[in-house]
């Protein structure tokens, strides 16, 4: 996409953007799990280890997905910045 003039605008969208959306889903994701295992210890949910695996496994997966839209728009933010700053004007189709 670097390669020809007409592209050249949306590489770095394509770039940036997927680059944080799975750096910012992993780190989320991580965190919630360690996050969630001490505060579930906290609030009592040794009595019921299945429930509290549950709301570990929700809190995972949710975590994938927000963390992933976060950094899709905060890397589309950026590459929209950046195309600015470099000089590449967006192309008309």
């Amino acid at each position: 996409m670097l390669i020809t003039p007409r592209f050249r605008h949306f590489s770095l969208y394509l770039m940036i953007g997927s680059t944080l959306g799975v750096i910012v889903s992993f780190v989320v994701s991580t965190g919630f799990l360690f996050l969630s295992g001490a505060f579930l210890n906290i609030l009592g949910f040794k009595n019921w280890p299945a429930l509290g695996a549950l709301i570990m496994l929700f809190g995972y997966v949710g975590g994938i997905g927000v963390g992933g839209l976060i950094g899709i728009v905060s890397g589309l933010i950026i590459a929209q910045k950046l195309n600015h700053f470099i000089g590449w004007p967006k192309q008309e189709f």
